[in-house]
């Protein structure tokens, strides 16, 4: 699952370990880390059993932007449209996603500190954050919704099933040729 998440549940914390996760998240590719202990004589696994791990290695996986995506976010910009990363990676991939298309980044607000907050608090927010991370769909779609109340018209980009709920909030949602079918018909 997600390296932080992962780490946070094993036994011994790993310096050399933390710091691949680290520089792959720095990176900007999608990072999940393994880990694993003896079930000894557990016939069934519940989530409060997932402690005391062993840290066994990462999945890294490349997902480099398209050559036409920096000079397409430089032309919306042109266009006055303003660009925010609503995502369920780490808030260090999408910053890193954000430096390699040249997208500043003013502000960046992650699911757990999203959740805290009520909907007047996140609405006085949404202008100067630039990158959502770790959002679970449901905080998407909430997020498009609010962004909508403030009188802006909102288009959604997704591609996944995850992205399902916050398509149909948005005012516009695109899909991509890729996407998951349910994104697809999600879509406008």
């Amino acid at each position: 699952g997600a390296p932080e998440a992962i780490l946070a549940r094993c036994a011994d914390q790993d310096a050399a370990f933390a710091a691949v996760v680290d520089a792959e998240l720095e990176s900007g590719g999608r990072t999940i880390a393994l880990a694993s202990r003896a079930a000894g004589t557990l016939t069934q696994v519940h989530a409060d059993e997932e402690r005391g791990l062993a840290p066994l290695g990462l999945l890294a996986f490349a997902d480099p932007a398209k050559a036409d995506a920096a000079p397409s976010l430089r032309r919306l910009a042109q266009l006055g449209v303003t660009v925010k990363i609503v995502t369920g990676d780490s808030d260090r991939t999408a910053r890193a996603v954000c430096r390699e298309l040249g997208l500043d980044v003013s502000g960046v607000l992650t699911g757990p500190q999203a959740a805290a907050l009520s909907d007047e608090q996140l609405t006085k927010i949404l202008a100067g954050t630039t990158i959502f991370a770790r959002i679970t769909p449901e905080q998407k779609a909430r997020i498009i919704r609010l962004q909508r109340a403030t009188g802006c018209d909102v288009g959604f980009l997704g591609d996944g099933v995850n992205d399902a709920e916050a398509l149909h909030a948005a005012d516009v949602g695109i899909s991509v040729d890729s996407a998951t079918d349910v994104a697809k018909d999600a879509a406008d």
